[in-house]
């Protein structure tokens, strides 16, 4: 038999759902108190947002620019080959691609990734697969005059041991960059993930996602020059980084965000998930004023 404790919770419970059968079955909706509910349940959900809305309504509209209408990559069946992903930022990076938007794009990962000092002059192009001489593999680096970066990118594996010399990946890159390229100093390390998980060695963990972003940003101030079919390109390949391995559906945060800054609108609780989660993938991006 249950303790006397565990009916008296059992009773409780119960009387709350039939109030909630109640209230659901006449909804006294037009009372001064049912709608000081309603305001004070919106204020809480939106407290930590509410000064972000309209900078995620420009980020949504901004991702909306840039995301082709159809994913591509993932029809083709390469949703998490981490090679040709990591191919196709190389290309997003590279000077050859768009030469006159070329150090903006580049600045902006540099920055995203946290370069803190002055940025390069000129861009470079980056190399993938780079040997080490221990026999191991840099997916991605950028060897500027004043510092390497380096980047160590996965999808859905974790970082392991290079089998070459033992060592942790992000370990043995930032070693091999250090003896082995021209870059000054302490090279930069990238650890790029669609979810921003972090590295079992060093460096900044990063997400797909804010690449693509990052990117894009740098891009827009240049569509109008942007040759058509390149521009395309750009969307196709930032559409599939914005789709995966994030919390939220970036597609939809201009349309949730507009809903959640206007009191008359219909919104709910997927909005404010959507928000939330989106806040957190463009946090490097936006002057944030949350509490917590």
């Amino acid at each position: 038999m249950p303790s006397y404790a565990a009916r008296v919770e059992t009773e409780a419970f119960l009387a709350f759902v039939d109030q909630a059968h109640a209230l659901l079955a006449k909804p006294d909706t037009d009372s001064p108190a049912f709608d000081a509910f309603v305001g004070d349940a919106r204020r809480l959900l939106l407290r930590e947002i509410e000064h972000e809305l309209d900078q995620l309504r420009r980020a949504g509209a901004l991702i909306r620019r840039w995301t082709g209408e159809h994913d591509l990559i993932d029809i083709a069946g390469m949703c998490g080959w981490e090679d040709p992903i990591t191919e196709l930022l190389r290309w997003a990076l590279s000077p050859g691609t768009h030469a006159d938007s070329a150090l903006d794009r580049q600045h902006a990962v540099l920055s995203l990734c946290g370069w803190e000092v002055e940025l390069p002059r000129e861009p470079v192009e980056p190399v993938t697969q780079r040997m080490t001489r221990a026999g191991a593999f840099i997916d991605l680096d950028l060897d500027f005059p004043e510092r390497a970066v380096v980047v160590e990118a996965k999808w859905f594996s974790e970082e392991h041991n290079a089998a070459q010399t033992g060592q942790l990946q992000t370990i043995h890159y930032a070693e091999a960059a250090q003896a082995e390229l021209r870059g000054a100093g302490e090279p930069l390390v990238v650890y790029l993930t669609p979810n921003g998980r972090p590295p079992a060695g060093i460096g900044r963990a990063v997400m797909h996602a804010q690449v693509a972003f990052a990117l894009a940003r740098a891009l827009d101030a240049h569509a109008e020059q942007l040759p058509h079919a390149t521009r395309e390109t750009f969307r196709i390949v930032f559409g599939h980084l914005f789709r995966w391995g994030t919390e939220t559906n970036l597609l939809e945060l201009e349309a949730a965000a507009s809903r959640a800054s206007d009191r008359a609108a219909v919104w709910s609780s997927h909005d404010i998930e959507n928000l939330l989660g989106a806040l957190r993938v463009l946090r490097p991006f936006i002057a944030w004023s949350g509490t917590s």
